[in-house]
């Protein structure tokens, strides 16, 4: 949506709630990471983010809201609908939003500058045409090129359409609760300690730590049409593994991952300055990352790529230090899978196709 801000304004806040996942741009300054709303049970209770926005709001010209939506924990092709959840009251619709931006002018007065409902905003099919928590996100950069950042600048203007209302019953019957807990932030972005070519077209890398969040490709030269494939793992595979009969030490092991592919998918726009993307409706646990760039003209180096790790922001209350090194080192290794499995709400693992609400494990 697009709208106009009045001079004066002392403080500008946007309240919102994209479910399940979402990822929301103000005049090109993404705002959040992965998520505005926490984990909830949604037919009782939906959490919205309070952002302030005050710094990025444009007077004189129009202003640009932008809200991708993820299916996230509302994916019914993955999760399973267990007896006595109450479905008529969790939605039939997956991916809901719902947002106002308010300001108070220098006078005292609050006007609300937009919301959803109020007729400007338009919809579309958008450039992440597969999203899942355990599978990973598939982006076409050659949609969002002809979607632009709305009908007012898009190449393809027939493209979107008025966003409508939801019906009664088609929206979370949830009460909207201000979601009070730290938000997910990013704390680290790592390069790669090492970057392999075990076959023809296909790559990997290490970063030297295992962690929760996604990587980024970095100004990449592709031809357009053609995929960047990323696959997330823990290890190597190595001798002894149940499931493999000849390990190769050089090539990465999924097999604790179960049902889940973990694995996001970048269609190149063959864009001549190079491309630049992350995943943003999805997260991954690993330490490795198969990169396959068979035929689509990518020189994959350390350059390339960088992991963005990130969690709830909890922070560390206590710290603990020990004359040996290796206590130090497990102390360590407890304090970073906490924090890989606070997602909004402590879940018991961040790689398989599991993920859930036990409240973390208890050995941590």
């Amino acid at each position: 949506t697009t709208f106009d801000c009045p001079a004066g304004a002392v403080t500008s806040v946007l309240y919102i709630c994209g479910l399940g996942y979402s990822r929301v741009e103000l005049n090109g300054h993404v705002l959040n990471t992965l998520t505005t709303a926490p984990w909830t049970q949604y037919a009782y209770v939906n959490g919205f983010s309070t952002l302030d926005v005050k710094d990025l709001l444009l007077v004189g010209e129009p202003n640009r809201l932008v809200v991708s939506l993820g299916r996230g924990w509302r994916d019914r092709t993955a999760f399973r609908i267990l007896k006595g959840d109450d479905v008529a009251s969790d939605g039939k619709v997956e991916r809901v939003v719902r947002a106002k931006l308010v300001a108070t002018l220098s006078t005292g007065d609050s006007v609300a500058l937009s919301h959803t409902g109020d007729g400007k905003w338009h919809a579309a099919a958008g450039p992440t045409t597969a999203d899942s928590v355990y599978n990973g996100e598939e982006y076409d950069a050659r949609v969002a090129e002809r979607l632009g950042d709305g009908p007012h600048n898009a190449i393809s203007p027939e493209l979107w359409s008025k966003a409508a209302p939801l019906d009664e019953g088609d929206a979370p019957a949830g009460v909207m609760t201000a979601w009070a807990a730290p938000a997910v932030t990013v704390t680290d972005s790592i390069a790669p300690v090492a970057l392999t070519n075990p076959r023809k077209g296909l790559y990997v890398a290490d970063f030297g730590r295992r962690l929760t969040g996604v990587v980024r490709l970095n100004r990449m030269i592709c031809k357009e049409g053609t995929r960047v494939i990323l696959r997330h793992a823990e290890i190597m595979q190595h001798a002894g593994l149940p499931d493999v009969k000849t390990a190769d030490p050089a090539m990465i092991y999924v097999g604790e991952l179960r049902g889940a592919r973990a694995t996001d998918v970048y269609t190149c726009s063959g864009r001549a300055g190079g491309e630049t993307w992350q995943p943003s409706l999805t997260y991954h646990g690993f330490r490795f990352v198969e990169i396959n760039v068979t035929n689509s003209g990518v020189r994959p180096a350390a350059a390339l790529l960088t992991a963005l790790h990130f969690h709830s922001g909890v922070a560390l209350r206590t710290h603990a230090h020990f004359n040996s090194t290796t206590l130090n080192r497990m102390q360590h290794l407890a304090v970073s899978a906490q924090q890989s499995n606070l997602q909004t709400i402590p879940t018991d693992c961040d790689q398989r196709d599991e993920r859930l609400g036990w409240m973390g494990d208890a050995s941590l």
